[in-house]
């Protein structure tokens, strides 16, 4: 007989989105503060609500570097410019992609180009495209053959430095021309 009289679960989440409506709707200080991320709200069977920041949820709050790549070349010496393309993602707050540095045994120098910094909004994908700009080495200290790893420090306004290990691919690999 119990079990008969057990709340139904639509009634629960009804009950409590009308609750979270209420509360969102009252008069506190709350209706001049600055826009954050949206909150997620789960309310369970049991009536349970958890509140998470999708952005706390990251498990780091800084860009990541998704891909890194350049295909091989046969060239090699001081005046030898080759391009390395990317996929960044943003982080939990804006920033900006402020240069890149390359270790010597890759190449002399390593530059963003034609832009010398990208702006980088939060959770954005921002791709560094032959096209548009991309990391420019010059100087290269040998020829790079497919499959080579080499690394690139990326260098934010905000978050810390981000060292990634990128690969030598050809461009006709699938992987290469997302």
């Amino acid at each position: 007989m119990l079990s008969s009289m057990r709340t139904p679960r639509s009634v629960v989440v009804i009950a409590a989105a009308v609750m979270l409506l209420a509360a969102a709707c009252g008069d506190d200080a709350s209706d001049d503060a600055t826009p954050t991320n949206a909150d997620a709200t789960t309310t369970t069977a049991d009536g349970t609500t958890t509140t998470e920041n999708p952005a706390a949820a990251l498990p780091d709050a800084s860009p990541t570097v998704a891909e890194l790549w350049t295909e091989p070349t046969d060239d090699s010496g001081p005046d030898v410019e080759h391009k390395v393309y990317a996929e960044l993602q943003g982080g939990a707050e804006d920033d900006t992609l402020t240069g890149v540095t390359v270790e010597s045994d890759l190449a002399g120098s390593a530059e963003l180009t034609p832009d010398s910094s990208v702006e980088l909004r939060a959770t954005d994908v921002v791709a560094l495209t032959e096209d548009g700009t991309h990391i420019l080495l010059t100087g290269l200290a040998a020829p790079l053959e497919y499959n080579r790893a080499f690394h690139v420090t990326f260098e934010f306004e905000n978050a810390p430095d981000l060292r990634v290990e990128g690969a030598v691919r050809d461009p006709a690999d699938p992987i290469a021309s997302s």
